[in-house]
């Protein structure tokens, strides 16, 4: 979903803004790699973030 939504800025700043908007000219144009350094740090922690999970379901159970 992070790289699809990199995908989409970039692509919105690419079509002149229509779909998002823009504070500024290349507002999209920096959501884009901005989503990916996002993306990046979730699969840093990727380990952990599945354990917080699992320990909620447990919990429910």
């Amino acid at each position: 979903m992070i790289y699809r939504q990199a995908l989409r800025f970039v692509t919105d700043y690419q079509n002149n803004d229509i779909y998002y908007g823009a504070k500024y000219e290349t507002h999209n144009l920096k959501r884009g790699p901005n989503q990916i350094e996002l993306l990046k740090r979730y699969a840093e922690k990727e380990q952990q973030l599945l354990t917080v999970v699992s320990m909620m379901i447990n919990d429910k159970q």
